[in-house]
């Protein structure tokens, strides 16, 4: 089985706006995969259980097809920066047990690098300047196009939302000057496996699950 066609555009710029605005009016779902027979990364879309090979995400579909038990799903996007909110739903909270405290008026951002992004379903070292590794389940916003500061309209730039995991050192969160270490270690954010276009977040519940027991829902 052949390998999806690599795109020529950079990897890490989405494509001009035009075409992000084409792809937020659809509902598909849009994934970076390679086959497990081989060959290099490419962009797609999932259709009918098959993932349909696209000339990058957002182009034109190039006609191959591969079955979903054929491909390894990436990290569907390459962001420059990883804008993150903090005490975002009040399961977390109480997970913390700093549920008394009261809730910020505004919410708390932090960044992560772009080196802590991960796969779906790869394992993850377990660093050694730490003895506290806590996780955080997500629902990730996937940015499309460049949106400004007094945008009047910043939802017409969101490409679409995918699932995502918030790991932090906890121990260096609370002992460190800044969160570098403590949030921005290798593959510290898993992302994927797809983008969903078409999402209503106010009616979308986010569960974390390990080995097989919930731990976390918001």
């Amino acid at each position: 089985m052949p390998g999806p066609k690599i795109s020529p555009r950079r990897p890490n710029v989405w494509p001009r706006p035009s075409v992000c605005e084409r792809w937020c009016s659809l509902t598909v779902k849009i994934v970076h995969f390679s086959t497990l027979s081989g060959g290099g990364s490419g962009w797609g879309v999932i259709e009918d259980d098959m993932v349909q090979a696209t000339e990058g995400p957002g182009g034109t579909r190039t006609g191959e097809r591969s079955p979903l038990s054929a491909v390894r799903f990436h990290a569907p996007a390459f962001p420059g920066k990883i804008v993150c909110v903090g005490r975002n739903y009040y399961g977390h909270i109480r997970e913390m047990g700093n549920d008394s405290d009261p809730l910020p008026e505004e919410p708390g951002l932090f960044l992560k690098g772009a080196n802590a992004l991960a796969d779906p379903g790869l394992d993850i070292p377990y660093p050694h300047f730490t003895n506290e590794l806590h996780y955080e389940g997500e629902l990730a916003i996937v940015i499309g196009s460049r949106i400004l500061s007094g945008s009047d309209d910043p939802m017409k730039h969101v490409l679409g939302y995918t699932a995502g995991i918030d790991l932090t050192a906890r121990d260096r969160q609370k002992k460190d000057l800044q969160w570098t270490r403590a949030k921005s270690a290798d593959a510290f954010c898993p992302l994927g496996p797809w983008i969903e276009t078409e999402l209503d977040p106010s009616s979308t519940v986010v569960r974390t699950f390990v080995n097989g027991v919930m731990k976390q829902e918001g």
